[in-house]
């Protein structure tokens, strides 16, 4: 008996599913349904342009071909990119145990939803499904934007490099909120530019955020006890005052606020999350 196929060989079927899709003019975005034991039960791709049907998403898609299952408990799903929230509810409403995702750089959906309410995701990172999507968007940005619902993304400039609205500057011990926050402004069409999740193996990441502070018109401040005693947290905001770039101090913990953040009305995390979350969004569409 042949041993369980790898979560990389799993994800080369929704990869190829995708490829499929390009091929015939949609968004190169595959998936796939395998049993714990490697069989594979179903695959599909997205194919709202080839349709005409928003909700021909690729797990949509893997999943009518997987045909009518008793449970879905011990069920792997397999998708080229983060499910969107439409997708997470699939995944949701029917129990899968494992999602397993190429990449979740280009778009974060509802991973860290399916995480926090005890999901096993995995993401590969995969550098295959990030440029077959990313190079795609910047061919049919409309499409894409159509794809996810959003009236707002990434643009391509004239060099075909992605910029993105807002830059989060924080520092590591508050990795977790700045995270969710991302998350929360991605699926609100503010996509941001955070290097946990655009910062590539390999890549100078020095380098790879000064380019980004350039191009971001706005950066978001996380402040807290670590991060006003972060010298890399306010060489950031040095950089972004002197560029002039719209600086938004996002008040996670109490601290000392810098003396030249002092002047700049913050949004308040402190004791409401949803309230905090309610005035940034308040000042990105400003």
């Amino acid at each position: 008996m042949p041993p369980p196929l790898t979560p990389e060989a799993m994800l080369a079927v929704a990869i190829e599913e995708a490829r499929i899709g390009l091929a015939e003019g949609g968004i190169p975005i595959g998936a796939a349904i395998f049993r714990c034991d490697g069989t594979l039960l179903g695959s599909g791709h997205n194919r709202r342009v080839q349709h005409n049907d928003a909700s021909a998403h690729g797990e949509t898609d893997a999943f009518r071909n997987a045909g009518r299952q008793r449970s879905y408990r011990d069920l792997i799903m397999v998708t080229t990119l983060a499910p969107c929230w439409y997708c997470t509810g699939l995944i949701r409403q029917f129990g899968f145990k494992t999602v397993i995702i190429g990449e979740s750089q280009t778009f974060e959906g509802g991973i860290h939803w399916l995480r926090e309410n005890g999901f096993e995701v995995h993401d590969l990172a995969s550098r295959e499904c990030i440029g077959l999507l990313e190079r795609y968007i910047r061919a049919h940005t409309e499409i894409w934007n159509e794809d996810i619902g959003k009236d707002e993304n990434p643009v391509a400039t004239e060099t075909g490099q992605v910029t993105h609205p807002a830059f989060i500057s924080y520092c590591r011990h508050d990795l977790d909120f700045a995270k969710k926050l991302a998350n929360d402004l991605n699926t609100s069409g503010f996509p941001i530019w955070l290097d946990h999740a655009r910062l590539l193996a390999g890549q100078a990441w020095d380098r790879a955020v000064e380019v980004a502070l350039e191009r971001c018109p706005k950066v978001l401040v996380v402040l807290s006890p670590a991060a006003v005693t972060s010298d890399n947290v306010m060489n950031e905001v040095t950089f972004a005052l002197d560029e002039g770039k719209t600086v938004i101090p996002v008040l996670y913990q109490d601290c000392r606020i810098p003396l030249r953040l002092r002047r700049l009305q913050y949004a308040d995390f402190r004791s409401n999350y949803v309230d905090g979350i309610s005035q940034l969004l308040a000042a990105m569409r400003i």
